[in-house]
């Protein structure tokens, strides 16, 4: 996810948001794994483990609906003030 405003402050506003699931099956946990900063640093992580596969997606969810404003696996469109979708560019 992604976050620029320009107008916002003495340099603007470039940050970046990063959401995983990842399942550890020699413990058998997931792990919501989450990563932020400003674009082109390396940024701050949290990793959160979860007993669930259900429990781990249900937080996944609910973070991606407040940094977005959209709910995960529907249609997205852009909300002001919230975090956007980064597209990968496919050669």
């Amino acid at each position: 996810l992604t976050y620029v405003d320009i107008a916002s402050g003495k340099y603007g506003v470039n940050i970046f948001y990063v959401m995983q699931l990842v399942h550890n099956t020699a413990k058998d946990v997931h792990i919501l794994f989450t990563r932020w900063g400003r674009v082109g640093e390396t940024g701050c992580c949290q990793r959160t483990p979860f007993p669930s596969a259900e429990a781990a997606t249900a937080e996944f969810r609910k973070l991606f609906k407040s940094k977005t404003g959209n709910a995960f696996g529907s249609p997205f469109q852009r909300k002001p003030g919230k975090f956007s979708l980064v597209v990968p560019v496919r050669k």
